[in-house]
């Protein structure tokens, strides 16, 4: 086999024989030889070649480099570079011709890898091939790193640390070669010895001593063939050994990369708990605190509601003081009633030119139109409000007593709605029976009806503060704007609410009108024997005679007394300062109609 220019190398494997490896080169007629050879058992002299199939872009080379790099026991990779790729003879001039060589430039050719596995056939076969843009790629990089800690891990239980098992098994082969070493050497001296023997003897003993000589070594030869071949047997089940243990520290070396993995995925595991132990001590340290806190703030309570036990004792006190001295108050005002009835009749004479003055604008608006129709009533202020878009509104008038709610989409998102409110003190107003005025009065109109209803919320002079029972008797009544005569007639509405805490009540309402807050008069109570006591019954001959003298008075508009009296009282009452204030006229109000106060 002629070739020159080639490249080539060695694969030890652990379970096989030095295999040689030639690859590319130039033939005699300087052409290209795109092969791979592999030649077994070169150390024995009979040798066996073999091609092995491989593409041109790695055989088609001459004066390249090539290396075996093993990476496991039955896995080399053969690392090719370089090389020329064409050769040929250019004619120069003068009958001459000079050599001409083409380097290989692409990239993809320059560094090739041959993965050569040994199979279970007992033969070297092609695994894969790899070129420049294989070498780059992700797939390669994994590989590389698994055969690498394979390799590294093999090296190091071959070479540096061998089980207890391969030590025995070194020490017993080495054994069997001392023994094969010292049967040679003992057949070279019987040979000496045999010749030493042939020159001794003379005569016709030469040919008995020489075929018992002989007799005593073909013996001994068979003894060493015996031997040797023991030994070779021995040798072989020993590579069998091999080859198991070999399997068996691929399959520990998987189980140990699994370990791995799982011990990482564990380590990671408990570093996130680490963490998540940390933030949950964080938050009861935290919580902790805050229960600290919240059991301080807890004392703190307990001491400030001990001492506004207190406080209430003491208020309780005064209280009951109180009372006595508005039982007093109440006595006094009795004889000034008809002082104040004399006023009553100033405050009509002069109604009509305080309602022309209440009833002056700043500038016209159509809204306020519809409330021109009120007549004989006492102004206190009049707002325009405006309701635009679809959003919820909440319009205040705490200074007059009113808040009005806007629910989401009473209005379409293009339009706006002008909303009217007029609060009056007073004028011809006429309530149900056994009721009494508890709020202003006010008059609401709206440019554009609503698609949903309106929250009012007046403002009422009833303290509801730890006596919610009271609420029962607070009810909304409205009238209507225009009347064909006065008074307006107001009658009670369905609905509305009173919270204990709130000094308003609300209502909703779509159309409107007049509307204010009354509370209904409870009648006294007998006594427990069912007759009156004298006082009561001289309170009652009392007041009896004084609703005579007011009616005569007033003529035959029954209540209109209360009611004028009370707008003089109550005109400002929506805007008392103190709901003290408020409570005590109510109360005197429910006395001056001759009912029993609506406070339990």
């Amino acid at each position: 086999m002629e070739r020159a220019n080639h490249a080539s190398a060695i694969i030890n494997g652990d379970s096989t024989s030095p295999t040689l490896v030639v690859i590319g080169g130039l033939d005699k007629n300087n052409e290209l030889v795109t092969e791979c050879l592999l030649f077994d058992s070169i150390t024995t002299g009979q040798y066996n070649c073999r091609k092995i199939p491989l593409p041109e872009s790695v055989t088609g080379r001459y004066a390249h480099s090539l290396a075996a790099v093993t990476m496991s026991p039955h896995c080399v990779w053969l690392v090719i570079v370089g090389g020329f790729e064409r050769f040929r003879m250019k004619d120069v001039g003068g009958g001459k011709e000079q050599a001409m060589a083409t380097f290989i430039t692409d990239t993809n050719r320059l560094i090739m890898i041959i993965e050569l596995v040994y199979s279970e056939a007992g033969e070297w076969i092609v695994q894969s091939v790899l070129d420049g843009n294989d070498l780059t790629s992700k797939n390669y990089q994994e590989k590389y790193q698994s055969y690498s800690k394979t390799r590294t891990w093999w090296m190091d239980q071959l070479i540096e640390y061998p089980t207890e098992r391969e030590m025995k098994l070194q020490r017993y082969i080495q054994s069997l070669h001392e023994d094969l070493q010292v049967a040679h050497e003992s057949k070279v001296s019987l040979q000496e010895a045999l010749v030493e023997a042939n020159k001794q003897v003379k005569g016709d003993d030469s040919n008995d001593i020489m075929r018992s000589v002989l007799e005593e070594m073909r013996q001994e030869q068979e003894k060493l063939i015996e031997e040797k071949q023991i030994i070779t047997e021995d040798n072989e089940k020993l590579k069998l050994k091999v080859a198991d243990n070999e399997v068996f520290i691929t399959e520990i070396l998987e189980e140990k990369t699994q370990v791995e993995e799982k011990k990482k995925i564990i380590t990671d595991d408990y570093e996130r708990l680490k963490v998540k132990v940390a933030d949950i001590e964080e938050k009861e340290e935290q919580y902790l605190k805050e229960k600290q806190i919240i059991i301080d703030d807890n004392q703190n309570l307990k001491t400030d509601i001990s001492e506004k036990d207190k406080v209430i004792a003491k208020l309780t006190s005064r209280v009951e003081e109180q009372s006595q001295n508005e039982k007093l108050f109440i006595t006094d005002l009795k004889e000034k009633d008809l002082h104040i009835a004399k006023l009553v009749k100033e405050r009509q004479e002069r109604s009509k030119v305080t309602s022309s003055i209440g009833l002056q604008f700043n500038y016209l608006i159509p809204s306020m139109d519809k409330l021109d129709c009120l007549s004989d009533v006492q102004v206190a202020e009049r707002k325009l409000f405006l309701i635009q878009g679809d959003k919820p509104q909440l319009m205040n008038w705490e200074k007059y007593g009113l808040r009005i709610g806007v629910q989401k989409e009473s209005v379409l998102s293009s339009e706006t709605v002008e909303a009217s409110v007029v609060a009056l003190v007073g004028g011809q107003f006429q309530f149900p029976p056994n009721t009494v005025l508890a709020s202003a009065v006010y008059a609401v109109s709206l440019s554009k009806p609503l698609l949903k209803r309106l929250i009012l919320e007046i403002q009422h002079c009833v303290d509801l503060t730890g006596r919610p029972g009271l609420s029962h008797h607070l009810k909304f009544a409205i009238a209507p704007v225009s009347t064909p005569s006065l008074p307006y007639h107001f009658s009670i509405v369905k609905g509305g609410e009173f919270k204990a805490d709130s000094w308003y009540g609300s209502i909703q309402r779509k159309e409107f009108c007049l509307v204010s807050i009354v509370g209904e008069k409870r009648l006294p109570k007998s006594s427990t024997n069912g007759d009156k006591s004298e006082e009561e019954e001289e309170e009652q001959e009392e007041q009896a005679e004084e609703e005579t003298e007011e009616e005569g008075e007033d003529g035959d508009i029954p209540g209109k007394n209360k009611l004028t009296m009370f707008s003089i009282i109550f005109f400002l009452s929506p805007f008392f300062s103190s709901a003290k204030t408020a409570s005590i006229t109510l109360g005197y109000l429910e006395t001056c109609d001759k009912t029993a106060p609506i406070n339990p």
